[in-house]
Formats: C-alpha cells, sequence, structure tokens
C-alpha cells in the first residue's frame, strides 16, 4: 500500500483489506521416548555427543567446543565457558556419558601418541600466527583434513 499510496500517487483510502500475517512457529519438541529412540540408533561419538546435548542442555556448538578441562568426573559436571551471549555456567554430567567420555578421552591420547610417533602431533595453525609466535610447530594442512575426515 506504501508504494501505491507514495510513489504512484494512488488514492487508497477507500481500500479495506487485511494484512498477510506471519503464522507462529510452534517449535517441535521429542517426547522421552522419541529422543531416547534417536539417541539409541546412533553410534560412537555422534551418540556421545547427542546424549551431552540432551542429558545436559548444551547447545551444538557448547558440545562440539567441549574440552578434557571443562569436564568435572568428581562432582559430575561441565562447565560451559563463554557460550551463547558470551556467558559461562556450570551443568551436569549424565551418568550414562561418563565411561563414553573416559574412552574417548584414551582414544585422543592413543591418537595424540600416534601422532607424535610420526612427527605430526599438533594442531594446524595459519601462517599469521607462525609468524606472531615462531616457537610454535606447524602442521601440513593435507595431513589435517585427513585426519579430520578418518575422525568423523
Amino acid at each position: 500500500m506504501f508504494l501505491y499510496r507514495e510513489f504512484l500517487g494512488f488514492d487508497t483510502e477507500g481500500l479495506s483489506f487485511n494484512y498477510a500475517r506471519r503464522k507462529p512457529k510452534i517449535p517441535v519438541v521429542l517426547s522421552k521416548t522419541e529422543a531416547s529412540n534417536v539417541i539409541d540408533n546412533l553410534q560412537g561419538l555422534h551418540k556421545l555427543i547427542a546424549q551431552l546435548m540432551y542429558g545436559s542442555g548444551l547447545r551444538v556448538s557448547e558440545a562440539i567446543r567441549l574440552r578434557v578441562k571443562d569436564v568435572d568426573f568428581a562432582k559430575y559436571g561441565l562447565y560451559i565457558i563463554e557460550a551463547k551471549g558470551d556467558k559461562s555456567r556450570r551443568t551436569f554430567l549424565p551418568n550414562v556419558t561418563v565411561d563414553p567420555l573416559i574412552a574417548q578421552i584414551e582414544s585422543v591420547k592413543h591418537l595424540l601418541e600416534s601422532d607424535k610417533a610420526i612427527g605430526k602431533a599438533g594442531v594446524y595453525m595459519p601462517d599469521a600466527l607462525s609468524r606472531k609466535w615462531p616457537k610454535t610447530k606447524l602442521l601440513d594442512k593435507p595431513a589435517i583434513a585427513k585426519r579430520s575426515r578418518a575422525a568423523a
């Protein structure tokens, strides 16, 4: 109506109409049984991440960025540092995830040791960081790409 009235110069006073409105989107929430069925059909690392997300209330980005130092096995807690809105919080660690988390940590330790044995331990850093921190050991980009595909 604004276009017709302001730019094209049409008289719109006699018109009666309803403005289009979007219907509110209602989020889809799985029942406990449905969520359980979904998680049971996952395997490995994907299952562990889904269990952490469902059991601890983590967002996808929080679950992916979780570090070993953020897990408190003694108090069954997780520390989420600088998440959405740069806020930090503490949440609980579900009992069902403790053993798989310990196994994952051991698996990554073994992977690090095997990488050290072939001289490829570390992480890839862009060239600018190598100039900023010259003592940092860099890895070749292709080795990281191959490793990340194999880990997924």
